[in-house]
């Protein structure tokens, strides 16, 4: 599913808007000793398991995930704190090799997975072994009282419990900061320094000749994994993509998929502000979503699902988190019925469902060959960080 420039995402994965930020402000971080402290908490209530247990490895290798954000967000304060961490941990565990987080190339993300504890063994059993880990620390983060509280646990290559710590910390400027940046926002620089951006300054929108949806592994399909992978994209003068750049993976192959498709897009060429074609780039949104409630195999597709716009009432008051509800898709794609599940005041739900019945999908087909309606769960984040 594409959405160019001002990307949507949609499904049983949170819908927020990711929208490309062209500069980034210094984020250095001090070495914070609550997390040295968190660190060493950490290794002294897994020693005992990882000593004991009669097929513990000789040498450890971690990997630190992205930590889990509050009310379903999906900033950089997640990929920061777990920056920060394994640091740390490198620091207080020197006896393990404590992966390098930027080599992954933002394949780190666990979005709501602590809230699904099949999913979430499903994902590091997958991770661990492609990387070489053997165990693997994922947390939650959850504010109070201006202050950050950082759940912790420590698991094996299978996803298993070894260890859990908590430690609240500081909500420091640099660290408010990650809160108002977008996952994508993991850099300054541009991939393709002075290539103009798709959709601004006077260059055109692109507009997608044959753009198809990535297909889902076996692995992400058996775990009934849900994803949303990022990209930036450059596309040449004649609409052909020349080059395709992973900002936010997914397991199970998921971002690999996302990649090899995606190559081979096609577009009508992009005009400039002279009316001549032009080679531009572009932040791209995929997202894997697979259908609930009638087992029917396949991915729905998006044609159009804009992001439900904020209420000026909802702005006001500074409202934020997520409005769940079930849409039943017909047969021909578009939606005929919309239940609200959870909802949020300020107008938000009535905005939700307007917005939700004006989607349109591609119609679903079964194996044998007969269109069918299907249920969808969807969650709609509103984070006023990313309106």
């Amino acid at each position: 599913m594409f959405r160019p420039r001002r990307s949507i995402s949609a499904g049983l994965l949170p819908l927020s808007c990711l929208l490309f930020c062209a500069a980034t402000p210094s984020l250095a971080q001090s070495r914070d000793p609550k997390l040295d402290g968190l660190a060493a908490q950490l290794i002294a209530n897994a020693s005992s398991k990882l000593r004991r247990g009669h097929d513990s490895p000789d040498h450890l290798t971690c990997l630190v995930m992205d930590f889990e954000e509050p009310n379903d967000a999906a900033t950089r304060l997640g990929v920061g704190l777990a920056d920060e961490f394994s640091q740390a941990l490198g620091r207080m565990w020197p006896e393990t090799t404590v992966l390098d987080r930027a080599k992954f190339g933002g394949a780190l993300s666990v979005t709501r997975m602590g809230k699904n504890e099949s999913l979430l063994r499903s994902t590091v059993s997958f991770y661990a072994p492609s990387v070489g880990a053997n165990v693997v620390v994922v947390g939650q983060i959850s504010e109070e009282d201006k202050t950050l509280n950082l759940r912790l646990r420590l698991l094996d290559a299978a996803g298993k419990n070894l260890a859990e710590a908590s430690e609240r910390l500081e909500l420091t400027d640099a660290r408010r900061a990650l809160e108002k940046l977008k996952p994508r926002d993991r850099s300054s620089t541009s991939p393709w320094p002075g290539i103009p951006t798709a959709g601004q300054d006077g260059y055109a929108e692109p507009k997608c000749i044959s753009c198809p949806q990535a297909p889902y592994t076996e692995e992400a399909r058996n775990a009934r994994a849900q994803a949303m992978v990022l990209l930036d994209m450059l596309i040449g003068e004649d609409g052909n993509v020349r080059e395709v750049s992973l900002v936010r993976g997914a397991p199970f192959g998921l971002g690999e998929q996302a990649l090899s498709t995606t190559r081979k897009w096609r577009f009508e060429p992009v005009l400039g502000p002279d009316g001549r074609p032009t080679a531009t780039q572009i932040p791209v949104e995929m997202r894997f979503l697979l259908l609930s409630g009638n087992g029917l195999p396949g991915t729905p597709h998006c044609i159009s699902c804009p992001h439900p716009p904020y209420t000026k009432e909802a702005r006001k008051a500074r409202i934020e988190g997520t409005v769940k509800i079930s849409a039943r898709i017909a047969e021909d794609g578009h939606v005929e019925d919309v239940v609200v599940e959870q909802g949020l005041p300020g107008g938000l739900t009535e905005k939700t469902v307007d917005a939700v019945k004006k989607w349109r999908f591609t119609p679903f087909v079964a194996p044998d060959g007969r269109g069918h309606s299907v249920e969808l769960h969807i969650n709609i984040v509103f984070n006023l960080s990313k309106d």
